[in-house]
């Protein structure tokens, strides 16, 4: 008998303290920067962007000891040491050939976020943005495909892999391009992005059981600026953003759409939200800035790491005059916040990436979009030293981290990524193992990285024994750490008689001991209480009728199980058998067959080939009736009968003329089909009634002579007699031609 016991809940946590999956930034044209080191250290990445104009978004994520995992830019995926990833060309070729996948992810500032898996610390969700084609295959659009990709890091040596069956999986085709992850408040995390059709925010959620492709809808705020077309078709792409807070309480929104080949203004905008971080869902926009390309240019906006204050690059009205600017969101009101707006760059040349670090610091890069003589062909990276403070107490430094030899064109800085925060969790719990000898362990069927006391990774675990039993495993984002007791204690063994379909008496129902332990026996039929009994020894229970019954059995040391059993009558026998009736030639044997039965028995047995198997042969050489008993393995029995009548009418074969010229070839006159009948007379006669030929022996026949003399062609005559088994005679006469 066999027990299922759950993994029981966890009684207590200790939330895990703040990790540094995000201390290395790989982005733009080969930049990269580690905040593992104080002050922060600059190193070379992978990260490729060949168009001009890149401006492509980028993302990068560490373990919690803040060593790079790898990074991506949405088209491509490098492992920790700048190689491709296994499997790590997302986008290769997409959507048409002549297109490369870097120029697909041209100008998107947000082309790629990662988050961590809820269901499995080694996986991580790669979502990331492509700039669909036009129908001439060789320009893009400014609709944007939504796609995640999964990776895994337990394999290839720990390198990670992106794995084939959940790569470059399509969510959404008509994306602005702008996009983020935020972790969600049910070990969960919400991938938002923008429709370019309208207003609305879309959040798809991931959670222990994947990606739901139906995202959370939150029609609001400013619809996204269209592209810019004019004369010939020619427009630049909207760049756009969304942000989170820190807090995971506000988003930002910010688009610009810049001007065309032909000079014609686009549209900025900045938007500030609130975010419900529990269902998904954007409210309560507040316009911050709205106003065309000629008069102020949003590029990026990003939050304090205390999430009071949000800053925001833009230029005005050209290059060279683009600044940073702070809203105080500590204040009460809008029409507060709205007022708070402070420059603080002092006019310095601003128009590029904004990030929040891990230093407590705020990074900005001088521009990402232009080369020499609009922008210095060494830009360096500007900082907010003290982003909690109000206003120019901030202190904006320009130009202190400098790369040794720094491309313009690097890209904004890596998007946020989502990492869950994760309890530890364990416990010691006593399990006591009623009148079972294998008790289950198990844990959540959507429990990862399982590992019992012998390192093996199964749901279930079966155990045999008394002793302590371990199992660590991941659920969400708990890491469990249990310890099992398991003691065993035997209970006395049920059965029950079964009342037969011969005799529907009554039966009984057993408890028959294994030890010595005292148990308190409770009988019942539903609800009724039939008998209560304490004893070492067992117990027993008469007179039960067809029905359902229970046994309650408890024990001093805590046992407290029931068995539930049934007592039913028998099932019937119903035998058949085929042919149920039959003619044969006499002499020949046919077979019948019996069903419905384990047993079988048949009568008379003389002429039965077997009598004790369900298909015998019969040869019956009279009529007979056989009867056959079939016996069920409860011992109930039934019977069937089959009639076979006999056809005592066998032809006998008489040919009408034979050639008896020595050939070989019908050279006798003789009978055929004489087996069981008895040959009276068999005479040949002359056309003057002389007889020629007699015998008695069915296997004799004339050989056309007389006296040993041939005899003439011509017409003879013959005599047949025969008598059959059942009494009848027969006679045949007839004419026979003799042919040399």
């Amino acid at each position: 008998m066999k027990r299922l016991i759950p993994v029981l809940a966890l009684l207590g946590c200790l939330t895990a303290s703040a990790q540094k999956e995000d201390y290395v930034w790989a982005y733009g044209n080969a930049c990269g920067i580690d905040f593992n080191a104080t002050p922060a250290t600059f190193f070379s990445s992978s990260v490729e962007n060949y168009h001009h104009y890149s401006g492509g978004g980028a993302a990068s994520i560490c373990d919690k000891e803040g060593r790079l995992l790898f990074y991506t830019n949405g088209a491509k995926v490098w492992s920790r040491d700048g190689s491709i990833m296994s499997g790590g060309i997302l986008l290769s070729g997409y959507p048409m050939g002549p297109i490369s996948m870097e120029n697909g992810i041209w100008q998107l500032q947000q082309s790629a976020a990662i988050a961590a898996d809820p269901a499995n610390r080694n996986r991580y969700y790669i979502f990331h943005t492509w700039r669909n084609a036009q129908p001439d295959g060789q320009s893009f659009s400014d609709t944007c495909s939504l796609f995640y990709s999964v990776v895994d890091m337990s394999l290839s040596n720990g390198k990670g892999a992106v794995l084939a069956s959940q790569k470059k999986v399509l969510l959404d085709r008509s994306t602005t391009g702008a996009l983020t992850v935020v972790r969600g408040e049910d070990c969960n995390v919400w991938a938002i992005t923008h429709d370019i059709a309208g207003n609305t925010f879309k959040a798809y959620e991931l959670s222990i059981r994947g990606v739901n492709a139906n995202p959370v809808l939150s029609p609001t705020g400013l619809p996204s600026p269209p592209p810019n077309y004019s004369n010939g078709g020619m427009f630049t792409p909207t760049r756009t953003a969304i942000k989170a807070s820190p807090d995971r309480k506000k988003i930002v929104h910010s688009s610009h759409q810049g001007a065309d080949a032909y000079g014609n203004a686009g549209l900025s905008f900045l938007q500030l939200m609130d975010f419900n971080a529990a269902t998904g869902q954007v409210l309560n926009p507040l316009t911050l800035a709205n106003v065309p390309l000629n008069m102020r240019a949003v590029y990026d906006a990003c939050f304090s790491n205390g999430s009071a204050k949000l800053y925001y690059a833009w230029t005005f009205p050209c290059i060279s005059c683009g600044s940073v600017s702070q809203f105080d969101l500590s204040l009460p009101t809008p029409a507060a916040i709205l007022a708070s707006e402070t420059y603080i760059s002092a006019g310095a040349p601003v128009s590029a990436s904004i990030k929040n670090a891990p230093d407590g610091r705020i990074y900005i890069a001088k521009s990402y979009g232009y080369s020499p003589p609009y922008a210095p062909a060494r830009d360096g990276l500007f900082y907010i030293r003290q982003p909690e403070l109000a206003g120019v107490a901030c202190q904006f430094i320009a130009n202190d981290l400098q790369f040794e030899s720094f491309d313009d064109r690097a890209g904004p800085f890596p998007n946020d990524i989502a990492v869950l925060p994760r309890d530890t969790v364990s416990g010691t719990y006593p399990v006591l193992a009623c009148g079972k000898d294998t008790l289950w362990l198990q844990t959540d069927t959507l429990a990862t990285n399982i590992q019992w006391w012998d390192n093996t990774s199964a749901v279930r675990k079966a155990v045999t024994q008394p002793g302590k039993y371990t199992v660590a495993y991941q659920y969400g984002c708990t890491d469990h750490f249990d310890t099992f007791e398991v003691r065993f204690q035997q209970l006395p063994i049920v059965s029950r008689d079964s009342i037969t379909c011969v005799d529907p008496a009554t039966a009984h129902a057993y408890a028959t001991p294994t030890d010595t332990t005292t148990v308190t026996f409770i009988w019942q039929k539903n609800q009724d209480i039939l008998r209560t009994a304490q004893s070492n020894a067992g117990d027993t229970i008469g007179g039960l009728a067809p029905g359902s019954y229970s046994l309650r059995m408890t024990t001093a040391t805590g046992c407290d199980t029931t068995i539930l059993f049934d007592i039913a009558a028998y099932p019937g026998i119903q035998l058949s058998v085929t042919p149920a009736t039959a003619r044969i030639p006499y002499g020949d044997s046919i077979q019948l067959q019996a069903s419905g039965a384990m047993l079988y028995t048949w009568w008379p047995s003389g002429t039965i080939s077997n009598d004790t198997v369900p298909a015998p042969f019969v040869r019956p050489l009279q009529p007979t009736t056989y009867t056959v008993m079939g016996l069920s393995e409860h011992g109930c029995r039934d019977t069937a009968t089959v009639r076979i009548d006999i056809d005592y009418q066998m032809p006998v074969f008489i040919p009408n003329a034979f050639s008896p010229n020595g050939d070989g070839i019908n050279d006798v006159f003789r009978l055929g089909n004489v087996r069981y009948q008895k040959l009276a007379a068999f005479r040949v006669f002359n056309r003057w009634g002389q007889q020629l030929f007699e015998t008695s022996d069915p296997y004799k026949g004339w050989d056309g002579t007389q006296q040993g003399q041939p005899c003439n062609t011509g017409t003879y005559h013959y005599l047949v007699i025969v008598h059959y088994p059942d009494g009848a005679a027969r006679t045949f006469k007839g004419d026979l031609t003799l042919i040399r």
